[in-house]
């Protein structure tokens, strides 16, 4: 089979640096301590006390040490709301701790105590929940698209089992942005409150350009991570789907944080809504209080502004938030773009460029070609709008400059962008030699186990004689879904040759349709290579 490549690879491939695997039996599955802290697989852990043979506080939960998808671990309970349930899990193929999300909604479903399967309640429960079914797994393709996004949550994968979905992403360990604040014990200055919200506010300009709306944001949905990343949480679209279509659905809103369209049932709902939601979480971050009820605020509006409470900070940022909070709509910002805008001008957005957005997933292979096209023209934008703020210029280079400045502008470069793809390859294992379809591998779906990759990665500047980051890998199904690949990257100077494999676990195959395997380093996609699976 032919391979499409962009360079010709280096003949010698470094061997893969060994990893001593993990015995699951020896991990806290609460804390996520590994040794000896637990005297056999059955005891309490030494560390935190978790003692996994003490029943689930639920008969919803699954036990810990329940397998799902023949690769997750499940561990204790980190979170349950109407609509779901959070575990920590294991992951027992990468050796790393996850987090998965469980769609089980109360109020049309259950599960009895001792069994695995989920069970909705009658006909008119069954509509129900495989409604907001799909909707959650929309939610999870929507999520793994923003993958490039600190304040996004990293969604790994999804798969189905048990009667319903489950959403894998990498764990992080931290607290709530309401804990935070809780053990702080003071509210925050005006500067330290925007560096909180800035990846908050961009993940929401992306999440809203590809058509999902939060309609949940609160202190208790912010997490800070141990890491300093600050992200978004609980997107909620099954919830808001359900509640949509269904007249019996049960909502609780939070007050001071919820805007009067949310209260009504045919209440215009969009981006505003989260506009309101984000300016009240940052209100109260500064303040220490959440604004009044905006079902109250309808009827006497003596919402006061932060530095009638003694608050610091810029008039022209509290007009924008008491814009922000304006109890009707139409008197809003209408997009977070505007709000951010005035809230903090010169504050740098953590977001992509407005021509360079998330690419979607193509629909079919008839569109392959062109949508990979179009996805190299956003990661070339991209490359170039870096190149542009590490110049602090919007248009081409001029001429002149000196050495020094040159350099200077190379460091930052590097900083930026320091890893360049410099060609990969596809193969089957099982198949021999197959047609070439422009850039694109075509494989026949029945035959397809696994599909294995070769790339070489370059450093972009010799002057930097190690790489400081990670490699990420992941396969990209016709849906949407990301499968991600653990890819060991050995130090180098000027270029390194890896490889990896995947395959979908038995007895499942790969979807037909047209793949993607994308090349990521620290967050940025640095490459990525098409395939077709036919049937």
């Amino acid at each position: 089979m032919s391979a499409f490549a962009i360079a010709t690879m280096t003949p010698e491939t470094p061997p893969a640096p060994v990893f001593a695997r993990v015995d699951p039996d020896t991990i806290c599955l609460s804390c996520l301590q590994i040794g000896d802290h637990r005297a056999g697989a059955s005891a309490a852990c030494r560390a935190c006390g978790f003692d996994e043979r003490v029943p689930p506080a639920s008969p919803l939960h699954l036990p810990p040490r329940t397998i799902l998808h023949g690769q997750y671990l499940l561990g204790r309970v980190l979170g349950q709301g109407g609509f779901g349930i959070t575990y920590l899990a294991w992951d027992l193929n990468l050796d790393n701790a996850v987090a998965l999300k469980e769609f089980l909604p109360t109020d049309f479903a259950s599960r009895a105590t001792g069994q695995s399967l989920v069970t909705p309640y009658g006909d008119d429960g069954r509509l129900n929940f495989d409604y907001g079914l799909d909707a959650f797994e929309a939610e999870a393709r929507t999520l793994a698209r923003c993958y490039i996004l600190p304040g996004v949550v990293d969604v790994l994968t999804y798969f189905r089992e048990n009667g319903t979905g489950y959403i894998v992403m990498h764990y992080m360990a931290g607290r709530t942005l309401r804990e935070h604040l809780r053990q702080r014990g003071s509210p925050l200055p005006f500067d330290e409150a925007v560096t909180v919200m800035l990846p908050v506010l961009a993940a929401l300009q992306e999440v809203h350009r590809l058509g999902l709306v939060h309609r949940d944001i609160s202190p208790d949905n912010i997490y800070i991570c141990d890491s300093g990343r600050v992200c978004l949480l609980d997107f909620g679209a099954a919830r808001n789907a359900v509640r949509d279509r269904s007249k019996s659905l049960s909502v609780q809103f939070k007050e001071g944080y919820t805007p009067e369209e949310q209260y009504r049932r045919h209440g215009q709902q969009g981006p505003w809504t989260d506009v309101y939601a984000a300016a009240a979480t940052m209100y109260r971050v500064m303040t220490g209080v959440a604004p009044t009820a905006s079902l109250d605020r309808l009827t006497s509006d003596q919402l006061q502004p932060p530095s009638a409470l003694g608050i610091t900070l810029p008039k022209d940022a509290e007009r924008a938030l008491m814009r922000a909070l304006a109890v009707q709509a139409e008197q809003r910002y209408q997009t977070i773009d505007a709000f951010l805008h005035d809230l903090a001008p010169g504050a740098p957005s953590p977001t992509l460029p407005p021509n360079a957005t998330l690419a979607r997933p193509p629909a079919g292979a008839g569109g392959a070609l062109a949508a990979i096209a179009g996805m190299i023209a956003d990661a070339a934008r991209l490359a170039r709008a870096k190149l542009d703020a590490a110049l602090g210029r919007s248009g081409s280079a001029g001429a002149g400059g000196s050495a020094a400045r040159e350099r200077a502008i190379r460091e930052q470069l590097a900083t930026l962008w320091p890893v360049t793809l410099v060609s990969a390859s596809l193969r089957d294992p099982h198949l021999p030699a197959g047609p070439e379809h422009g850039p694109l591998d075509v494989y026949a779906r029945d035959e397809t186990r696994e599909v294995r990759f070769d790339a070489v990665l370059q450093n972009n500047f010799a002057g930097i004689r190690a790489l400081h980051g990670t490699l990420g890998a992941a396969f990209v199904s016709p849906q949407g879904q990301s499968h991600i690949v653990d890819v060991p990257v050995p130090e180098l100077s000027d270029r390194a040759a890896v490889a990896g494999a995947w395959g979908p676990p038995p007895p499942a195959q790969f979807d037909p349709g047209v793949w993607r395997i994308e090349f990521w380093w620290d967050r940025h996609k640095i490459g990525e290579h098409g395939f077709i699976i036919s049937v």
